[in-house]
């Protein structure tokens, strides 16, 4: 998902979730270390990892599942240009996944009440962009999809100000089927799910020192400059 400006309501330009998060948090930062050397010991070139992650099984799986499954608009042909890049096996690949996700669906039940919408908390000043918001038989939850090798704790910091987000913008629609996480791995598209009901008040406190942090970045920064 593309980089979002997000502003508050004096229309000033608050910090994503994610980019909070990213810049000051390094959780899960030796299994990516790891990952990176797993791709030099491969012959790839540290500037050319970008370039093929770009085109991974997992980014095209999220994408065939939010932008076309759970919005009902049918998957295009295979010669359409979503597809440029991708092997007849990535391709097969991602389509495992989608298939693996709508079978998920139907044994859990539920249905995109809210999909990528763009908020911001006026009262902590971040903005947020949950991938979906699910309505199941007994309520609302959480759903957020990630590519790549594993769920990683700073995830959690991500979902705990999600929740609380939501829950400052939309009080009256509370998420009481809490939290799912799906993962797709980035390279097998191999499918995991992960279920909180709730997360413990250390999570949103990891998430608000994160955005402390970033608040007193600048003035360290400054220091060396």
């Amino acid at each position: 998902m593309p980089t979002i400006p997000y502003k508050n309501s004096f229309g000033q330009k608050v910090k994503g979730t994610t980019t909070i998060v990213g810049n000051n948090c390094a959780w899960g930062a030796r299994a990516l270390q790891w990952w990176y050397h797993s791709k030099g010991l491969q012959g790839i070139e540290y500037k050319d990892i970008f370039k093929e992650t770009g085109a991974d099984v997992g980014t095209l799986a999220h994408k065939l599942i939010t932008d076309y499954w759970l919005k009902q608009v049918i998957l295009p042909d295979h010669g359409d240009k979503l597809y440029e890049g991708f092997s007849e096996e990535q391709l097969s690949l991602a389509l495992q996944a989608l298939d693996s996700f709508t079978k998920w669906q139907n044994n859990i039940r539920f249905e995109p009440y809210a999909m990528e919408i763009n908020m911001v908390s006026e009262k902590y000043q971040y903005g947020l962009t949950p991938d979906i918001i699910g309505r199941f038989p007994d309520g609302l939850a959480l759903v957020d999809l990630k590519t790549g090798n594993g769920i990683y704790d700073s995830h959690v910091l991500q979902m705990a100000a999600y929740f609380q987000g939501w829950h400052e913008v939309h009080p009256d629609e509370p998420l009481t089927e809490g939290i799912h996480v799906l993962r797709i791995g980035k390279e097998n598209a191999n499918f995991t799910h992960h279920w909180w009901q709730s997360l413990p008040p250390e999570a949103w406190e990891a998430f608000m020192l994160c955005k402390r942090l970033d608040e007193i970045h600048p003035v360290i920064e400054a220091l060396i400059k």
